[in-house]
């Protein structure tokens, strides 16, 4: 009812927030519709996933909390693959596999059991979280891609909005589902691993129904000229970060060097000289705390924890020193490296990893 209302309202009124004219776009009523009932099987991973390994399976909170980093591990992962793929295959093929896969996979948790290995268990949250992103990457790019620049930004809100009443409604659908299996079932360990096997296979079949939404749309998903035009302006936008970028780093580096140089000097108090110190060995290293492959979080270090710990440096240098090491930093052309650190995150890793493989398998 409050959907015909305001249907009915934006047909009168001259800037709607979200205007009719937006399913204009074919590509962007099939993204709207997929992601509306593509996203009933992903919402609901997060709420039953934890339930079942701790209610179904009799996991601890703190080792099914854990249990759960690969789907989001290899969510992160799987990003960079969604363009190559989508070149390959396309929209229309690449949706409609990869929403059957997806349901398959969500399906498929209705035979784990007690008696599945744990590393098995790893590896199928592992392909469902990579599965997923795909799936996320594809549609929002659907979505939005044959948008004019006037409506993108309501298109992009209209977006948002489905995406958070789809992850509403698959939570909402799979705790009625595994109330009502539970219900016609009697009360024991088993039952209940049973209520959630029948759940899981009742939300598989949901989300691979979304695969006929993808199927029934139209094979040429975006016009030529229109794909044109948009990597031309994504192209042009490209350029003008790497620019930006590459005379941040610039900067960076001057200011880098002058720590260092400042951080050798009689003069230097001692608390800069500490704080300056620790900045140069961690920006001077080969090797990051946060590897650069992981996306998004691997340029956290870069472009958070390396400028705040400089400004911090900054704040506490004498500013006539720092100009006197500034100038002598621009005329320095290589710079030096710090081993010393990188052997340190080398071991940090090293044993993190190595409690990790102790919490899981002892």
């Amino acid at each position: 009812v409050l959907l015909t209302a305001y249907w009915l309202r934006a047909l009168r009124i001259d800037k709607p927030l979200f205007p009719p004219s937006l399913f204009k776009a074919r590509t962007f009523a099939v993204g709207i519709l997929g992601n509306l009932f593509a996203r009933l099987g992903s919402g609901a991973l997060p709420f039953l996933t934890p339930l079942l390994l701790q209610v179904g399976l009799g996991y601890p909170p703190s080792t099914a909390g854990m249990t759960m980093i690969p789907l989001a591990l290899f969510a992160m992962v799987a990003k960079p693959m969604a363009k190559p793929l989508l070149d390959f295959f396309g929209y229309r093929k690449l949706l409609v596999g990869n929403t059957l896969i997806l349901g398959c996979l969500i399906a498929g948790f209705g035979l784990v059991d007690q008696d599945t290995p744990y590393v098995w268990l790893l590896l199928h949250l592992s392909l469902l979280g990579a599965v997923n992103s795909l799936q996320f990457t594809a549609m929002n790019t659907l979505t939005l891609i044959d948008l004019q620049d006037s409506n993108a930004s309501s298109g992009n809100s209209l977006m948002s909005v489905v995406v958070q009443l789809s992850i509403s409604l698959g939570v909402a659908c799979a705790a009625a589902l595994l109330g009502g299996f539970q219900t016609d079932l009697d009360t024991g360990q088993d039952t209940v691993l049973g209520a959630f096997h029948a759940t899981y296979v009742s939300v598989g079949l949901m989300s691979m129904l979304a695969a006929a939404i993808f199927f029934s749309s139209a094979a040429r998903t975006v016009a030529p000229a229109r794909a044109g035009s948009i990597r031309k302006r994504t192209r042009t936008s490209r350029m003008a970060w790497i620019a930006t970028l590459k005379r941040w780093a610039r900067e960076l580096k001057t200011e880098v060097i002058a720590l260092w140089l400042c951080s050798r000097h009689p003069h230097m108090p001692w608390l800069a000289r500490l704080v300056a110190l620790l900045v140069v060995a961690y920006a001077l290293s080969p090797i990051d705390l946060i590897p650069d492959f992981i996306p998004l979080l691997g340029y956290l270090d870069d472009l958070l924890l390396v400028p705040l710990g400089i400004w911090l440096a900054i704040r506490l240098t004498p500013p006539t020193l720092l100009a006197e090491c500034r100038a002598r930093a621009r005329e320095v052309e290589t710079h030096p490296r710090n081993l010393w650190m990188a052997a340190l995150i080398v071991l940090f890793w090293v044993a993190l990893g190595a409690g990790l493989l102790r919490w899981f398998f002892y």
